[in-house]
């Protein structure tokens, strides 16, 4: 099933600051917050982080 955006209802990616809150995703270890997408681990094209209302 896949998320969209609350806001446009565009179909949500996987945030590349964190790789979609997979663990094992950065060299220091697993990232705990991500500012980009706000620790959801996806992101709207259109409205980044803020895709929830």
């Amino acid at each position: 099933m896949r998320r969209e955006c609350e806001k446009c209802h565009r179909t949500l990616q996987d945030c590349q600051g964190c790789n979609g809150g997979r663990p094992g995703s950065t060299v220091l270890g697993d990232r705990r917050t991500c500012s980009q997408c706000r620790n959801t681990g996806q992101v709207c094209p259109t409205h980044e982080g803020h895709w929830k209302r």
